[in-house]
């Protein structure tokens, strides 16, 4: 059947599913999970596609350059030139994977955006959220050259020392120069590894029905 949307959450024990790393851009990553309908066991596995471009889950980034591809493409895995600069201070990439879905990463990759070795990230940081509004710190990188010097080049890390509660964001943020001295942040693909969980989006509808009868309950008192 084609991909569900929005998974269906349960506290069924199949709706834990770690995804361990074996190698960069394997096919064993939660983006390319997601990207392949997020099947079953029993049932078939769609043809990948990136998952941003679908709508399955959604990137921004700090400032959109127009000599690059669509944020989107930071979530997929063909080479493309893909960047971002700073604003106000802060250059970043942003993946939002979505109401349902939270992760506890173990590990996670990167692909440089550039068709050379300009503008490779050297300082960082890997951060996640719940809210996108307080950010924790997974991973930092100082002085970090394990990006090849190459166009597209790809490198992989551990996350290690997280204890804290699934992330439903996670954040690429540049925190130095590049390996050219300046703030671009190239980032042409992105995957995470770890453990996937899914969890009742927020009723929305619920939640605006309940602040609007809050609302008329202090008119109808404003009354009196």
């Amino acid at each position: 059947r084609p991909p569900r949307s929005t998974p269906k959450p349960s506290s069924a024990a199949s709706d834990v599913y770690k995804r361990q790393y074996d190698h960069d851009f394997d096919e064993n990553g939660i983006l390319y999970y997601i990207g392949t309908g997020e099947p079953e066991e029993d049932e078939p596995v769609v043809p990948y596609q990136n998952p941003a471009e679908t709508g399955r889950i959604t990137v921004t980034r700090s400032v959109d350059p127009e000599n690059s591809a669509p944020a989107y493409a930071a979530a997929g895995r063909t080479n493309t030139v893909s960047f971002t600069t700073i604003q106000g201070g802060q250059g970043w990439y942003k993946f939002d994977l979505g109401p349902e879905r939270r992760v506890v990463p173990t590990h996670y990759s990167l692909k440089h955006g550039l068709g050379d070795g300009d503008d490779r990230l050297l300082n960082w940081v890997l951060e996640g959220s719940t809210d996108d509004a307080t950010w924790t710190v997974l991973k930092t990188h100082t002085d970090d050259d394990s990006i090849p010097d190459r166009g597209y080049g790809t490198a992989s890390w551990p996350i290690t020392g997280y204890d804290g509660e699934p992330v439903r964001y996670l954040r690429i943020r540049i925190t130095g120069e590049n390996s050219s001295g300046q703030g671009i942040v190239c980032v042409g693909g992105f995957e995470v590894y770890g453990t996937l969980t899914y969890v009742e989006p927020p009723n929305v509808v619920a939640a605006i029905m309940k602040h609007l009868k809050s609302l008329h309950s202090l008119f109808l008192r404003s009354k009196k």
